[in-house]
């Protein structure tokens, strides 16, 4: 998936498939823990960063965000869960597990 990033006022957007919400900038912290490198993909549900986990000595991870106008439906956030509990059960030597 392709993004554009634009730029209004002093927020930069995500534009992808339709959606639009606010991008974490390079540097940002979530949840005191993960540092955003960069935004690397993104489909219906949420968008995917490039992030350095703070707790883990900057080891390089993926971090799925729900998208901003899904927070308000209770069924999107119910299937966004889900998804994440059916991720952490995949094994496979290709998927990182820590």
């Amino acid at each position: 998936m392709e993004f554009k990033l634009d730029t209004l006022g002093e927020h930069p957007t995500l534009f992808s498939a339709g959606h639009e919400g606010i991008v974490f900038q390079p540097g940002a912290v979530v949840a005191d823990r993960f540092e955003i490198v960069a935004p690397i993909g993104g489909g219906g549900m949420g968008i995917v960063y490039k992030v350095t986990d703070r707790l883990m000595g900057g080891q390089a991870k993926a971090l799925k965000v729900i998208l901003p106008s899904l927070m308000k439906s209770e069924r999107a956030q119910e299937r966004f869960v889900r998804e994440a509990l059916v991720a952490q059960q995949l094994s496979h030597p290709n998927i990182v597990t820590s």
